[in-house]
């Protein structure tokens, strides 16, 4: 599976610009539908900001974003160190002025999913969204799916 972003980024807000830039540039440079290249860019932000606020950083004070294409479909990946949470969907009422970001990746993504990796000082999660890259497929509705995505 050809990887097309890899990108290791400091455990901070100003990231998720940083990240947002590099994908949109190179989904633009593909000619892939600007449609798509919005709502990549869109998923890659709400992503990044949740390892930064819920997540520990990787060794290094870092996370490790990564987008590629497989089987018809873009895969954004933001792998961080851990949290004491399990990502999940939350209800925000219409005051909150958080906790809408993974309900925007369900909304947006055709699935979605979190993988736990190592243990101790080695331990990682990633989240994961998935976009159909072909204009014909509709937007399914968000499912997430425990686990999967590859992504190397």
């Amino acid at each position: 599976m050809p990887v097309l972003g890899r990108l290791a980024v400091r455990h901070a807000a100003a990231s998720a610009g940083r990240a947002r830039r590099r994908l949109v540039d190179d989904l633009d440079r593909l000619g892939l539908p600007h449609e798509l290249v919005e709502d990549a860019a869109l998923l890659l932000s709400e992503m990044v900001g949740n390892a930064i606020r819920f997540g520990d950083p990787l060794p290094g004070n870092v996370l490790l974003v990564r987008w590629g294409l497989v089987k018809g479909r873009l895969l954004l990946r933001v792998t961080d160190g851990g949290g004491r949470a399990k990502p999940q969907v939350r209800d925000a009422g219409p005051f909150d002025t958080r906790g809408r970001g993974l309900a925007i990746v369900e909304a947006v993504a055709a699935a979605w999913g979190v993988k736990r990796g190592g243990r101790g000082v080695e331990r990682s999660r990633t989240v994961w969204a998935a976009l159909p890259t072909r204009q014909a497929e509709g937007r399914p509705a968000g499912a997430s799916v425990e686990g999967a995505g590859s992504l190397r």
